[in-house]
């Protein structure tokens, strides 16, 4: 499994291209600047696959519907947060100006995995940043969406949020091995055992 990543939008979001052997791929989190995800996708020879949203943020969805059109590469989202891409104000691409309002093409639910090339990730409900955040694991890696970041963790002050059902995220985070690699929604890559510290 090789993880690569893309910073972009407005808020530096990272998105990231997951691609096995096979050369086929997931795209998690395209943020904005559908043309840079293709560039890069093209000049790797990957084979988008899956679109796979850790929540339902504008800055974390943007470019999905070009990638989906593109590739004919499905979207998927946890079931909590599917409603959410149809309403500019509950994404929030209303108030950045850049409405935006589609449908996913399947709802995710705790201990779905997600396959593709013969690697795969289990998904992890991971609620309180949105109703419906998630984060992606497999054995040694986490894309942990905006749930956990290096030094910190998601915002719970947007609609939806709740800083306790956060903390009971983290906390299952947190019993993953210390040396799972962390990479979250915005910022570097971390460790479990690094950001454990922090919340003992």
């Amino acid at each position: 499994m090789k993880i690569d990543r893309l910073i972009l939008g407005e808020i530096d979001t990272n998105c990231y291209i997951v691609s096995a052997l096979n050369s086929e791929c997931i795209i998690v989190d395209p943020a904005d600047s559908p043309e840079r995800i293709v560039s890069f996708i093209n000049s790797a020879g990957l084979r988008p696959i899956k679109i796979v949203l850790t929540h339902c943020h504008v800055d974390h969805i943007l470019a999905a519907p070009a990638l989906r059109e593109k590739y004919s590469a499905e979207i998927l989202i946890h079931e909590a947060d599917a409603d959410a891409l149809e309403d500019p104000m509950a994404n929030l691409s209303a108030l950045f100006d850049r409405p935006i309002s589609f449908l996913a093409d399947k709802a995710l639910k705790d201990g779905d995995t997600i396959e593709f090339g013969g690697e795969s990730f289990a998904v992890m409900f991971t609620p309180g940043h949105t109703p419906g955040g998630i984060c992606l694991y497999s054995p040694g890696f986490l894309l942990s969406g905006d749930t956990l970041f290096e030094l910190g963790y998601g915002r719970t002050d947007l609609p939806g949020g709740s800083h306790g059902e956060l903390m009971k995220s983290i906390a299952k985070l947190m019993a993953l091995p210390d040396d799972t690699a962390v990479y979250p929604g915005h910022g570097p890559s971390t460790t479990i055992g690094d950001e454990a510290c922090h919340f003992a």
